[in-house]
């Protein structure tokens, strides 16, 4: 049993959360964290140990900034294919929402850096759509840092971390001190199965903002997404195609507006101990 929680991290895999958000974790008030995926893909040699390795990865960095595990969800989808499965984990989504009550829900934004990310951003709207139907008050909804390719212009597979793809929709930037910054290094040391990628990421500063609200059923960029370049199971085209048959299947209407709406929402800068 899982208490309610003022905080809510919904993230794709174990480590996006810590690499958006890690060197926040200590001031979170009883944070609950909810992977969509296991993070071990169907094609990987001995995928239950693989899932069960970055499982271990994630609970020794929680413990570095004093958490407990007890407070880990997992959806069960296999890593690149949650895509296949938007419908049924936005109805677990919303079901989780409402029964743990969160103030605030931490998750990706739609940037086309990973499907599984894209997915989760969806899942977590789609579940707030449905609970605002329902006559429920729903959270704050606010947005960490994945990675994308570069800008709408990029045409390569280059990955840029650490930053949102839209820089005009307003958001916070937090400077972590010296001492939350060298936390925030040794927890992602935790992650050694995912060491290639966590090294690309900043650990002295972390942004997040208000999430918008997006049309997934357009692509978030023009141009090729970074996850095209690289295989992950799904092309642009199928994921936003996946999408909307999700939309029809919860009885979502496609939103009637441009990719995404800007919050009135000032950037700030602050700092954190």
């Amino acid at each position: 049993m899982i208490p309610a929680s003022p905080y809510l991290i919904v993230a794709a895999h174990p480590d996006d959360e810590v690499l958006g958000l890690g060197g926040q974790f200590p001031a979170f008030p009883s944070p609950v964290f909810v992977h969509t995926t296991d993070g071990a893909p169907l094609n990987v040699p001995g995928r239950k140990e693989y899932a069960a390795r970055r499982r271990r990865e994630l609970e020794a960095a929680l413990a570095i900034a004093g958490l407990p595990t007890s407070s880990l969800i997992q959806c069960g989808a296999i890593d690149q294919e949650t895509a296949f499965h938007l419908a049924s984990i936005a109805r677990l989504l919303r079901a989780l929402i409402a029964d743990l009550r969160p103030r605030v829900i931490y998750t990706h934004p739609y940037e086309g850096g990973h499907p599984d990310h894209d997915s989760t951003a969806f899942c977590v709207h789609a579940a707030l759509r449905l609970l605002r139907r329902d006559g429920f008050a729903v959270p704050i909804l606010l947005e960490f840092t994945s990675y994308h390719n570069g800008s709408p212009q990029q045409q390569s597979a280059w990955m840029k971390t650490g930053q949102f793809l839209n820089a005009d929709v307003p958001y916070e930037v937090l400077y972590l001190s010296p001492y939350a910054a060298a936390r925030k290094r040794r927890m992602l040391e935790c992650f050694e199965s995912q060491r290639e990628v966590v090294t690309l990421f900043p650990t002295d500063v972390e942004h997040t903002r208000i999430a918008p609200a997006y049309d997934f059923t357009r692509p978030p960029h023009a141009g090729l997404l970074f996850y095209e370049a690289h295989h992950w199971g799904v092309t642009g085209e199928q994921w936003r195609r996946l999408a909307r048959e999700s939309l029809s299947d919860l009885d979502l209407e496609v939103p009637p507006h441009d990719h995404l709406l800007q919050p009135d929402f000032r950037v700030q800068s602050f700092s954190a101990a």
